[in-house]
């Protein structure tokens, strides 16, 4: 019984359609957030600690999972009860028997009942345990949506400061860890504490009903073992445990981070160097499971010796009642039995505390991570964004990143409605953290940052990002079919519209030569694809969101020259009416924008049109002069990194 208990929209050069364009888009997308940002609220509210972890998922989640948790606990209770009203059937079988050999008869209506009575049993134990087994068929997978649902809203809301401090692979691991945890927790609790509570209970009422001596050494047993034997073995366990699972973690999370990126390993042919850096975090993860496994061994001959001591202890005392005539052999048949169930419950019990301990610790440890508060939050009353004209004004911003690399001291400019605004500067200077803290990525320490008059900091993150459309350098893509991933940016949008962006964005024909057109696979993060196509795919993902605002991030880095002038065409028409920034170290892809901003360790040193900075000949002008090819080659002074 014990082991049952496992639109795309038309584009429009006028950025009013635009605009209410996705107004009409997004409204299915708010009124879905809403219900995200409630879920997530509500499961951090109740995750401060381990217990109002259990109370959320027990009392608050799903009142459904309620009453199952009750109807299983109620069964495996009858089924236990009945289990021990056997051993009192088997006393009253024994004592008549013991009974006819003294007095020489026997009548029929003695030995009926406790017959009748175990044959009722074991009928009524094997219906429990069915009861038992639907009820945790009926649970286990309600466990599993009820944890993980609101743990994975709650993680993805995370800063990507949070993301960058924490492997991925890790991560996962963590989400998977706090179910898998909780089920085994909670079938620890049914099926092993239940019965055990149950155990002790009848056996204390026998024993004191028997002898009050008897009854009273039990006591005596039991408080000497709960207050003084078992607490230091369950705080060495639970100690050493939280290392071993933080160990098992790294480890995991290390694994999972070679194999993601095992064509890097295979570039550089670091096979060797790998399998060393794996063997130190396998060294680390043997240590402390030698260390757990060692004090679990150590907790199971402690165990072992004080239960052979109370077992024999209690023989002794049976055989003296027995000699003394205050024990008849049905009490002793009747104590053994229960006694010998009841100790070994306890070490099935003691036993299992390690894997318990285990539990508890990976449990905590991966809420410690992917339940921490979240670094940048939606204010309270805070309203969603209402677009107008697509204005943008950064005002005395200070920023540093959670590492203290500062990044913009006191950095002003503003954007006009419609503005196609180019961003140059060499790495580090400053150029994608300014799309970041536009995205809210990250929130700044001073300043305030406004579209249309508003503080981004007082309007929702979902209606801020669902109205400015991103093509990344580096193009993220899902395990998932090539349709699939370019709807990503308008769920609602049909076939026809993702085939339209497609064709856009150039990448249509190559979709259309794969042997299942737009239901191929794109492979792990897009591995299957070549980084021009993954960056194709992205555009074609960008133009389908038709957001009134757009940040194109060194967009057509990865395409070739031809590719690159039919796609740039492209993204005049689509950037058309839209107040626009484009990060590129290749200026020539800037000649069209009506402004570009020099970043310069954190500063915006040059703002004018391009004739008008290559006319004062300072950093754009010698930036533009340097290159050769499409790159830019380095130049004194160096520039501050940015993290």
């Amino acid at each position: 019984m014990h082991n049952n208990s496992a639109s795309f929209e038309n584009n429009s050069a006028s950025f009013e359609n635009n605009s209410a364009s996705f107004e009409n888009n997004s409204a299915s997308f708010e009124n879905n957030s809403a219900s995200f940002e409630n879920n997530s609220a509500s499961f951090e509210h109740f995750t401060t600690t381990l217990s109002q972890f259990f109370w959320y998922i027990m009392w608050q989640a799903d009142h459904r999972l309620r009453w199952l948790f009750i109807g299983e606990a109620l069964s495996i209770t009858v089924a236990t009860g009945i289990v021990l009203v056997q051993p009192y059937l088997i006393k009253l079988i024994i004592d008549i028997f013991v009974s006819v050999q003294q007095q020489g008869s026997l009548e029929r209506n003695q030995i009926i009942f406790p017959f009748v009575g175990y044959g009722v049993c074991l009928l009524l134990f094997n219906m429990g345990q069915a009861s038992f087994s639907f009820l945790r068929i009926q649970l286990v997978p309600r466990y599993y949506q009820i944890i993980l649902e609101p743990l994975l809203e709650h993680t993805l809301r995370h800063s990507q400061d949070f993301f960058q401090r924490h492997m991925s692979g890790n991560l996962s691991k963590k989400l998977l860890v706090t179910a898998d945890s909780f089920h085994s927790i909670f079938s620890h609790a049914v099926g092993m504490f239940f019965p055990i509570i149950i155990n002790f209970l009848v056996l204390l009422v026998c024993l004191f009903l028997i002898n009050p001596v008897l009854g009273s050494f039990f006591v005596l047993w039991s408080l000497l073992f709960a207050g003084l034997i078992l607490p230091p073995l369950i705080q060495g366990t639970y100690a050493l445990s939280k290392d071993y699972g933080a160990a098992k973690s790294n480890l995991a999370g290390f694994v999972f981070d070679v194999l993601s990126n095992s064509s890097l390993v295979q570039t550089f042919a670091q096979y060797t160097q790998e399998i060393n850096n794996f063997r130190v975090q396998q060294e680390d993860f043997k240590n402390k499971a030698t260390d757990f496994i060692a004090y679990a061994l150590k907790v199971s001959v402690i165990q072992s010796l004080t239960f052979f001591v109370s077992e024999i202890g209690v023989l002794i005392l049976l055989t003296y009642g027995c000699y003394k005539g205050w024990v008849s052999v049905g009490d002793f048949v009747l104590v053994v039995m229960l006694s010998i169930r009841f100790f070994s419950q306890i070490g099935g019990l003691v036993r299992g505390f390690s894997g318990l301990i285990d539990n508890f610790g990976e449990l905590k440890d991966a809420l410690g991570v992917l339940g921490q508060p979240h670094d940048v939050e939606d204010s309270e009353g805070a309203q969603n964004l209402i677009l107008t004209q697509g204005a943008l004004e950064f005002k005395a911003v200070n920023f540093h990143y959670p590492s203290g690399h500062q990044v913009f001291e006191g950095l002003s400019v503003a954007i006009a409605p419609g503005e196609k605004v180019g961003l140059v500067g060499l790495s580090g200077a400053g150029k994608t953290t300014f799309t970041r803290l536009l995205l809210r990525q990250f929130d700044i320490q001073e300043g305030q940052i406004l579209i249309d008059n508003q503080d981004i900091k007082q309007i929702t993150q979902a209606s801020l990002r669902i109205q400015i459309g991103l093509i990344p350098q580096d193009t993220l893509l899902f395990q998932r079919s090539l349709m699939e991933n370019i709807r990503y940016a308008c769920p609602e949008a049909s076939d026809d519209d993702v085939i339209a962006a497609a064709k856009q964005a150039l990448v249509h024909d190559f979709i259309q030569a794969l042997p299942e057109g737009y239901q191929s696979l794109v492979g792990e993060r897009g591995i299957k694809l070549s980084a021009g196509q993954r960056q194709r795919l992205a555009i074609a993902r960008a133009i389908l969101k038709n957001a009134p605002i757009m940040i194109l991030d060194e967009a057509t880095s990865a395409l070739d020259s031809i590719t690159e002038q039919a796609i740039q065409r492209s993204f005049k028409t689509l950037i058309e009416g839209r107040t626009t920034l484009v990060i590129a170290h290749r200026l020539s892809t800037l000649t069209f924008m009506d402004r570009i901003l020099v970043f310069h360790e954190g500063q915006i040193v040059e703002d004018g049109s391009l004739t008008q900075l290559l006319a004062i000949q300072g950093h754009f002008a010698r930036l533009w002069k340097s290159q050769s090819g499409a790159f830019i080659p380095e130049f004194n002074p160096p520039l501050a990194k940015t993290p």
